[in-house]
């Protein structure tokens, strides 16, 4: 028999009895949580081009309608005076850059170029420039970009007082092949990224089955 007045010291000494076991399997607990591997996050940047740019190029209607020479017109500051345009057109073009659309299509495309020097060397042009002094009243536009993963150019002239010319898209043999490369390295590091990944989840894996009690 336990006298009346010891009821209270042993429901204490068993209330913190009770708490040190839980704290002690909060803790184990919690260390156990801590020794879960933390997998990393992925992260990979989408290819700027399709496999078979060629392929593409030859074959979508986008790039058939615009291989033929058709008219283009400048398409910037349309809420200004056509004098102002026409000024604005023309720095922008001594800047390095453009905006032009398709008449035929609506298809508008952002034109840029290096601007080191504006008068080029016909018999080897850079793949992207801009000449004035080719034809006089004209200025001659070449410059190359990736159009829906296909590396073109844009090659035509604009009328410096009508803001408006005629060019056409071509594929750009020497950027296709440089981002064709860049392309293969790119998936060289994503399959051998996938690979390490998994090596490591695999043993993880197998170190946290061997943790586990064998009753299960």
């Amino acid at each position: 028999m336990i006298p009346y007045g010891q009821y209270d010291t042993l429901a204490a000494h068993g209330h913190t009895h009770g708490h040190a076991h839980n704290q002690s399997y909060q803790s184990a607990h919690t260390q156990e949580q801590q020794e879960i591997p933390k997998y990393s996050r992925l992260l990979f940047k989408l290819p700027r081009v399709v496999p078979d740019q060629r392929s593409k190029f030859e074959t979508e209607d986008l790039f058939k309608k615009h291989t033929r020479e058709g008219e283009v017109r400048y398409t910037l500051h349309r809420d200004r005076p056509n004098h102002e345009r026409q000024a604005k057109f023309q720095a922008g073009c001594r800047d390095g850059h453009t905006e032009i659309s398709f008449s035929g299509s609506g298809l508008v495309v952002l034109l840029n170029w290096m601007t080191s020097n504006n008068s080029v060397d016909t018999k080897y042009p850079p793949s992207s420039y801009c000449d004035f002094n080719r034809e006089q009243g004209k200025v001659h536009i070449s410059s190359s970009f990736i159009l829906n993963g296909v590396c073109v150019r844009w090659r035509g002239w604009l009328d410096l007082e009508r803001l408006d010319g005629s060019g056409l898209l071509e594929l750009d043999e020497a950027l296709m092949l440089r981002e064709e490369a860049n392309l293969q390295k790119h998936l060289h590091l994503v399959h051998q990224r996938l690979k390490e990944c998994e090596e490591r989840y695999r043993t993880d894996a197998d170190l946290q089955m061997k943790k586990l009690p064998g009753y299960l």
